[in-house]
C-alpha cells in the first residue's frame, strides 16, 4: 500500500517537524478534512502559527514507521519499471505527479523518453522498492504515448 501526503498514521510527540527552512517539535498532527492539522511546540499563539501558512512540511524519514508491505512515493524514486511479461526494462522512476487524485510515476524510459504510468494495482503488479524494481503490465501504446512522432 502506498502512503502519499495525507496523514494515515500517527507520529509521536516531540520528533522534528520542518516547516520551511525551521526546524520545531511535533506536538500533534491530525487529519482533518481532507487537510492535515498539525500543531507544533515552538507555535504556541494563532499568530506563531499563521507566519507558517503555506510552508512545506516535512518529517525525516527515520520517523515514518511502515507495515510490511507499505512504502511511500519516495522510496520508489530510482526503482527499475520492468514489462512483467517479457522481463523488458521500460525505464526508471524519476518522480511522481499528482493527477485529479491519481498518482502517476514519472519514468525516464530507458529510450530517453518520458513516460507516466498510473500507480494502479491494474498495471503496477509487484511494487518492491527494496528491491528496487516496479513490474508492470501496460496497456499496448502506453510505453510509446510520449515519443516524437507518436501521434500524441
Amino acid at each position: 500500500m502506498v502512503l502519499d501526503q495525507r496523514v494515515e498514521r500517527s507520529y509521536a510527540p516531540g520528533i522534528p517537524v520542518h516547516i520551511g527552512a525551521a526546524a520545531f517539535h511535533l506536538r500533534s498532527l491530525l487529519p482533518y478534512q481532507n487537510r492535515s492539522l498539525l500543531s507544533v511546540e515552538e507555535a504556541a499563539t494563532v499568530e506563531a502559527a499563521e507566519a507558517l501558512r503555506g510552508a512545506e512540511v516535512s518529517i525525516d524519514r527515520a520517523h515514518v514507521k511502515l507495515d510490511p508491505g507499505e512504502y511511500l512515493l519516495q522510496d520508489l524514486v530510482g526503482c527499475d519499471v520492468v514489462d512483467d511479461s517479457t522481463g523488458r526494462l521500460l525505464g526508471e522512476v524519476a518522480d511522481w505527479q499528482e493527477n485529479s487524485g491519481q498518482t502517476l510515476l514519472a519514468v525516464t524510459a530507458a529510450s530517453g523518453d518520458p513516460l507516466l504510468i498510473p500507480l494502479v494495482p491494474a498495471l503496477c503488479r509487484a511494487v518492491q522498492p527494496d528491491a528496487r524494481i516496479i513490474r508492470v503490465a501496460l496497456p499496448e501504446g502506453l510505453d510509446t504515448l510520449n515519443r516524437p512522432g507518436s501521434g500524441a
